[in-house]
């Protein structure tokens, strides 16, 4: 049950994290808008001290989402036969190409 809810706050973070700008990067909406607010010094600070938390805390959710991913792939395969394995394996590598030629929107 532990495992699930972690998941679920994992997903609900890495959901969030998708939406941000890439760092160095400007969209024609701020991700804060300091400017607007009329900020004064020891806010901005504050504000920019908090996002640096929560970006390191999203990189360290995000890593133990990668694990869990991890271990759930490795305890899946190992319920399956050798021959599923190797058949999963292929089925897998048939469908990447199809994939990367898919007319899916680009996230």
């Amino acid at each position: 049950m532990k495992k699930i809810v972690a998941a679920g706050i994992i997903l609900a973070s890495v959901s969030a994290f998708a939406y941000m700008d890439a760092p160095g990067q400007r969209s024609h909406m701020p991700y804060f808008p300091y400017e607007q607010l009329d900020l004064n010094a020891e806010q901005v600070k504050q504000i920019k001290q908090i996002r640096k938390e929560a970006r390191n805390e999203r990189i360290k959710l995000m890593d133990q989402m990668q694990d869990l991913r991890d271990d759930t792939r490795t305890r899946m395969m190992a319920v399956l036969t050798p021959e599923q394995q190797q058949q999963l394996k292929s089925m897998r590598g048939n469908m990447r190409p199809s994939m990367r030629d898919c007319d899916c929107p680009k996230r």
